[in-house]
């Protein structure tokens, strides 16, 4: 909620040093505090000092709202634990990535997907624990410079398929930058879609050296090691269905560029059909997502995958949204995704570093 609906305050015509309303003094928030003084119903909290004292004690603060909030909802608070967004929403809180950083050797990315579930050639899987991380911290450099190059052209596919769409019903003309569709758009198109990129390539290589790094690390017996392998099953079922998670992308941005062009004054009419067909094909791809009934471990929620996307999208209705509705109140389902994955990475990485800590306790104690 906004500070003014916490704290209805006296706009002041002299600010002072000790009554100045720091909140009060740009337009727009102007603006919400008006809104909020004109507002039928009375503030919860009436404290009619400077904006500036809701900083002083923000607990405090904080509780007493909440408190409020609850008995207006008929909770008694004291009988009955403050609900919060670990319980209403039962997702771990971000941490920090300082454990990825030291485990990839500084390369890892915003959105790390790798071909995790390819299997392992016998040379790899021959290789000690010892030499697979040596070569990842020798590659890390590489990796990372290959893994912001493949998430560029992850979204330079999308633009490829509108391009492509659009000279296939003659309306190439409609966007400007790219010339003509041609065969070397094509060629480009594919080489990304099948993995053939110079960057893609250079992640095909080092995938299995982190899937062997995690499997000698899971062979070890440690506390948590069910809940590793939990994790590890889900990252490569996940690994397997990133061509989905690419496609999914690729429907939304066509389904944006359409509504885009579908603005402008005297647009062809081409353009509608093609966004209401964009539309359908990325309410199915929405649908087959939250329609997966795949168990999370219970280290990240006590839900299956589909609802637990649904959760980050609480207005989406697939059964009563219109096409446009399911666009728009499904902006959170990608970014949920790529949350849900840096997470599973995250908590497996730990396992795998605490696993290799007590290995090399044991080397040295021998």
């Amino acid at each position: 909620m906004h500070a003014a609906l916490l704290a209805r305050q006296t706009l002041s015509p002299t600010p002072t040093s000790a009554s100045s309303r720091y909140w009060g003094r740009h337009p727009a928030d102007r603006q919400r505090i008006a809104w909020a003084e004109r507002h039928p119903l009375p503030g919860l909290l009436d404290d009619r000092r400077p904006a500036s004292a809701l900083l002083e004690q923000p607990d405090a603060h904080g509780r007493a709202l909440t408190l409020l909030v609850h008995r207006l909802a008929g909770r008694q608070p004291e009988a009955e634990p403050a609900a919060t967004v670990a319980t209403l929403v039962p997702e771990p809180v971000q941490d920090s990535d300082t454990d990825l950083q030291r485990w990839s050797g500084h390369a890892w990315p915003d959105c790390p997907w790798l071909p995790l579930h390819l299997p392992l050639e016998r040379t790899t899987r021959a290789l000690e624990a010892d030499t697979v991380r040596e070569r990842i911290l020798l590659l890390a450099a590489g990796t990372a410079d290959a893994w912001q190059e493949a998430e560029k052209q992850s979204q330079r596919r999308c633009l490829l398929a509108l391009y492509e769409e659009l000279h296939s019903h003659g309306l190439a003309h409609v966007v400007h930058g790219e010339g003509a569709f041609n065969q070397e758009h094509l060629q480009e198109y594919r080489a990304i879609d099948t993995w053939q990129t110079a960057a893609r390539q250079q992640l095909l290589a080092v995938a299995p050296l982190y899937r062997q790094r995690i499997e000698r690390a899971l062979a070890q017996r440690l506390p948590g090691q069910e809940q590793a392998a939990e994790l590890y099953r889900l990252l490569l079922t996940l690994a397997e269905r990133y061509p989905d998670v690419e496609r999914l992308r690729e429907a939304r941005l066509l389904v944006k560029e359409y509504r885009t062009l579908q603005r402008r004054p005297q647009g062809p009419s081409q353009i509608n059909a093609l966004c209401e067909f964009a539309k359908q094909d990325y309410r199915r791809r929405v649908a087959d997502w939250l329609a997966c009934d795949l168990p999370l471990p219970p280290a990240i929620a006590t839900v299956s995958l589909g609802d637990y996307l649904q959760r980050h999208c609480p207005r989406l209705d697939l059964a009563e949204d219109s096409l446009s509705a399911v666009y728009r109140h499904s902006a959170e389902l990608l970014p949920a995704l790529n949350t849900l994955h840096q997470r599973l990475w995250l908590l497996l990485a730990r396992a795998c570093l605490a696993a290799e800590a007590d290995q090399a306790s044991l080397q040295q104690s021998a």
